[in-house]
């Protein structure tokens, strides 16, 4: 495995560098859409309106875990796709790796913004429970201080690395600007080894495990999330627990339901 030491300029124009990559398979499987139906009967009429916009806060966090799950396949077709025995000589196959480098990148960056706009859905349907104060103490808040945990621990940063993927242009635009996201401190992982003083605008590093994570420097720090089967499983697990946390509000009715439904997946799964 090649430990990499980059200067400031190697470091600003890097996509991805290390070992050749062999993609992870994914299961490809989709995060299980139970039916979370809030019981109109269980809450005032001035709470109808925000139980039904956490209905669809609620489904529509299926959207974003497809994107991330998709986002991972590209990054797994770029980095199969790369190698380290390219003929320098070979103008087209240098030009080949660039592009295919460059997907890297556009899988990582779109990684960031697409868990950024997950944690939007949770911070909505946490807003809206909040302001319905009979919703709010109904709820399973075991499952939600789990949720925000798990998420935290793996997407802790997301809003920092959402911001340099986002806006790579602005960080250097100017020159306070460029004083103030380059590294103050030298930053090593297992992949590379970056000067201070280096901006770094949005690097895949992958480490001797073919795990990817992508990472930035937002105001003289780096910020970094993993994109892997691992983190989409994350975010299965986040939006289920988000999901539990109304099933204290469902009538007996729809948890029949909802049981049997999760009961006939579990059955064609096996």
């Amino acid at each position: 495995m090649k430990h990499l030491r980059l200067g400031r300029e190697e470091a600003r124009s890097l996509s991805y560098q290390g070992q050749e990559h062999e993609p992870t398979e994914h299961t490809g499987t989709e995060v299980a859409l139970d039916i979370v139906v809030i019981d109109p009967d269980a809450i005032p009429a001035d709470e109808h309106a925000a139980a039904r916009e956490i209905w669809m806060q609620l489904a529509g966090l299926a959207g974003p875990i497809s994107e991330f799950r998709n986002t991972l396949s590209l990054l797994n077709l770029a980095l199969g796709s790369m190698r380290e025995d390219v003929d320098f000589r070979d103008r087209a196959a240098i030009e080949r790796q660039m592009t295919i480098s460059a997907w890297s990148g556009i899988a990582g960056r779109n990684g960031a913004i697409v868990a950024h706009g997950f944690r939007a859905r949770l911070r909505e349907i946490r807003k809206k429970s909040e302001a319905a104060p009979t919703i709010w103490a109904k709820l399973d808040h075991v499952a939600r201080k789990e949720a925000d945990e798990l998420f935290g621990r793996d997407f802790g940063q997301i809003i920092q690395v959402r911001n340099t993927a986002a806006h790579p242009g602005e960080m250097t635009s100017s020159d306070e600007e460029k004083k103030g996201h380059p590294l103050r401190k030298r930053f090593e992982d297992a992949n590379m080894d970056v000067d201070a003083g280096t901006y770094l605008e949005g690097v895949v590093s992958v480490d001797g495990a073919g795990t990817a994570t992508y990472v930035s420097s937002y105001q003289g720090k780096p910020v970094a999330y993993e994109l892997s089967d691992r983190t989409v499983g994350v975010l299965e697990n986040v939006a289920k627990l988000y999901k539990a946390m109304f099933h204290p509000l469902e009538t007996p009715r729809d948890r029949e339901i909802r049981l049997w439904m999760a009961e006939m997946r579990e059955c064609g799964s096996g």
